[in-house]
């Protein structure tokens, strides 16, 4: 039994260090193995193709959950089931294996490499230039590598971190892609120490380093509350659908999910213009939006129409505040299946058309609806992640 607690204890902290690009105990290693066999297990470590094996270990690992936290203990308690390491013909290929489980047993979550059409809806997910998917989970602390190797940045918690990755050597702009799914919300620091938090159901693309002489641009689909940093010879652009947001150092929000009408662009403070995509951006092509107010773009007829607003209406969800003013029902279902990440079957045509508005802070979903139901009486019931107004 103290040989295995050694061994475990050893496969945490070498996979600790290769995960974060620190140097391996070699050392520490052949005192485990001989030196042949330890050179092995480095050069299996690096294998493209045995990281797969041990990312599929570890994803199994994870559907599983308790169950299967009870099922390792039961394989490594000093019960009769010790021989389960007869199985293997070398001390090394547990130590192997052992690396997929540890990927699920370390405190300080890894970023996975996973197939693309293996993710489920629920996780966030960064999609790579090399076109590699990685699962974020936003209690983790994980390095973001390029396909060199090289750090490009670190995530902490909720938030990506590119701001300190000088080591990117690129000439070209290489682009990273984040999807922050429904019931979520995630945040970045871009290179140039611009602050982007992204609401849920959202994607942005964005270059790992923005480069001299080139605009800063980022594409989005989805929401997002940017904090631009200052750099005058540098212009920000979003891009989103067939709109240009273009600014050199301001706060605002831009709304724009595939089912909306209308891409909403709220000025907090600074001095944004908006133009069409495929139009070469001037003053006179441009219109000029100032803070406190709110420029709605429709994406049929590509018309602005501006209006004053309290902007922290359409900010507040940064701070996972809800807020709705002056929404009909069948408007405010979208918000609600973001934000809760649900689905919401509404059979009441009357309630579809009422209008509402309220402010959600820490309420459930069930609480939410109570809520609408003392100003229009409805009735609902939930299966799963499913509710069905009648």
């Amino acid at each position: 039994m103290k040989k295995i607690s050694q061994l475990l204890k050893l496969v945490k902290d070498v996979t600790s260090s290769f995960l974060i690009n620190q140097s391996i105990d070699f050392d520490r290693m052949e005192s485990d193995f001989d030196k042949e066999s330890a050179k092995e297990l480095i050069g299996r470590l690096k294998d493209p193709e045995e990281r797969k094996k041990r990312v599929g270990i570890a994803l199994e690992i994870d559907k599983e959950k308790q169950n299967t936290w009870k099922n390792i203990k039961r394989e490594i308690d000093p019960q009769p089931k010790l021989n389960y390491f007869k199985i293997f013909s070398r001390v090394a290929a547990v130590f192997i294996v052992f690396i997929g489980i540890a990927y699920f047993m370390h405190n300080d979550k890894p970023v996975t490499i996973v197939q693309e059409n293996s993710i489920a809806n629920e996780e966030i997910v960064l999609k790579l230039s090399n076109g590699d998917t990685q699962i974020i989970t936003s209690n983790g602390q994980s390095k973001i590598l390029d396909d060199k190797g090289v750090v490009i940045g670190a995530q902490t918690g909720k938030e990506i971190n590119y701001r300190n990755n000088s080591k990117a050597t690129s000439k070209e702009l290489v682009f990273n892609e984040l999807k922050v799914p429904y019931g979520k919300t995630f945040a970045i620091v871009l290179s140039d120490g611009t602050e982007v938090h992204l609401n849920a159901g959202t994607t942005l693309k964005y270059p790992v380093k923005f480069l001299k002489g080139k605009n800063r641009q980022v594409y989005l689909t989805g929401e997002a509350f940017f904090k631009v940093s200052k750099d005058k010879e540098h212009p920000f652009i979003v891009e989103s659908n067939d709109l240009n947001i273009r600014v050199l150092g301001t706060s605002f929000n831009v709304s724009s999910y595939a089912e909306n009408t209308n891409i909403s662009t709220v000025l907090v403070e600074g001095a944004v213009r908006l133009y069409g995509k495929d139009e070469v951006y001037s003053n006179e092509k441009s219109k000029l939006l100032e803070p406190g107010k709110k420029a709605d773009w429709n994406k049929e007829n590509q018309k602005i129409s501006i209006q004053k607003v309290n902007t922290s209406h359409y900010t507040s969800w940064i701070n996972g505040t809800l807020v709705i003013e002056k929404l009909r029902f069948q408007e405010i279902i979208k918000r609600l299946e973001r934000h809760y990440n649900i689905k919401i079957i509404n059979s009441n045509k009357k309630l579809a058309n009422q209008v509402f508005t309220a402010t959600f802070q820490v309420e459930n979903i069930q609480q939410v609806l109570e809520s609408f139901k003392t100003n229009y009486s409805f009735q609902y019931t939930i299966e799963g992640d499913t509710i069905t107004i009648n």
